[in-house]
């Protein structure tokens, strides 16, 4: 997974999933102490997945993968 939004994290797979089907699915946005708690990660960390999504979308390899996983952006 070089070069992905998953390269260098310890974060499981599963939880990277849930944050990209939670993140994408709300209507109207998820908090990040919302993003925390539905992970059961700390808010930092819930912070830094949803940058790396979010920037992840932008670039349109990454935006590939992420569509790949089902979910539309």
């Amino acid at each position: 997974m070089v070069q992905t939004v998953f390269h260098h994290t310890h974060l499981p797979l599963q939880k990277w999933f849930l944050a990209i089907a939670l993140l994408l699915n709300t209507r109207k946005g998820i908090t990040v102490q919302q993003l925390a708690q539905d992970l059961g990660v700390n808010k930092n960390t819930a912070w830094y997945i949803g940058q790396r999504i979010r920037t992840a979308m932008l670039d349109m390899e990454q935006r590939e993968l992420i569509q790949g996983l089902g979910v539309s952006i």
